[in-house]
C-alpha cells in the first residue's frame, strides 16, 4: 500500500518497442494502429490500461464525468523508449536573450532557456502538514496539521507556478484526493 492508497491496478506489463495498449474506450486507434506524433505503434487493447484510465480519471476529474470519459478515451501505455522520446520532444524549450541596447549585443550572463510542460499535462504529488513553527523556533500548538490540511487542501485550487504570470503561463489547477486511511 505505496503512500496510504490502496486498490490502485495492477502495474501494467513490459511492452515491446513497438505496441502500445490502449483502454477499450480508446479514440487513439486507426484499425491495428495508434499514432503518436511522428510514432507508430500496434495497438493492443489492455485491460489494465482501462483499469489505470479509469482510476486516475476519478481521482483527477473527480466531479466530471465528461473530462472523465474524454481522458480514458485519450489513455495509452508506451513503451518506456517511446514515452522517454515524446516527453523529451513534447516539452516546449525557449531559448533566450537579453541584448544590450547600447551595444547591440548579448547581455554578460543573459541566455538561458524556459521550458513549459504541455498544457495537458498531470503531475501526481503527495503533501504532507506537520507542526508548526514560529519565527523564534518555538512551535505553535494552536495550528494542528490536521487543520492545515481541512483547510487548505480540500477544494481545487488554481495556482500560478513559476514566471510569466501575465503572459497566461504557469496556470495549473490543483486537485485534493485523500487516500484511504488518511484524512486527506
Amino acid at each position: 500500500m505505496p503512500c496510504g492508497v490502496s486498490d490502485v491496478p495492477a502495474a501494467p506489463a513490459s511492452l515491446d518497442e513497438d505496441k502500445a495498449h490502449h483502454t477499450t474506450t480508446s479514440a487513439l486507434f486507426d484499425g491495428s494502429s495508434i499514432y503518436l506524433e511522428d510514432l507508430g505503434f500496434v495497438a493492443e487493447k489492455c485491460d489494465t490500461a482501462t483499469a489505470w484510465a479509469k482510476f486516475i480519471a476519478e481521482n483527477v476529474f473527480a466531479s466530471d464525468s465528461t473530462w472523465q470519459e474524454q481522458f480514458k478515451k485519450r489513455f495509452v501505455v508506451l513503451p518506456d523508449s517511446a514515452f522517454d522520446f515524446l516527453c523529451e520532444t513534447g516539452t516546449e524549450v525557449h531559448t533566450r536573450v537579453r541584448i544590450e541596447d547600447d551595444t547591440k549585443t548579448v547581455a554578460k550572463g543573459a541566455l538561458w532557456t524556459e521550458e513549459s510542460l504541455p498544457a495537458e499535462t498531470i503531475l501526481m504529488g503527495l503533501i504532507q502538514c506537520e507542526r508548526v513553527y514560529q519565527k523564534n523556533g518555538t512551535r505553535e500548538d494552536s495550528i494542528k496539521p490536521e487543520k492545515l490540511i481541512e483547510n487548505f487542501a480540500t477544494k481545487s485550487l488554481t495556482l500560478q507556478i513559476g514566471g510569466k504570470a501575465t503572459i497566461g503561463r504557469g496556470q495549473v489547477c490543483c486537485v485534493f484526493t485523500p487516500v484511504n486511511g488518511g484524512s486527506q
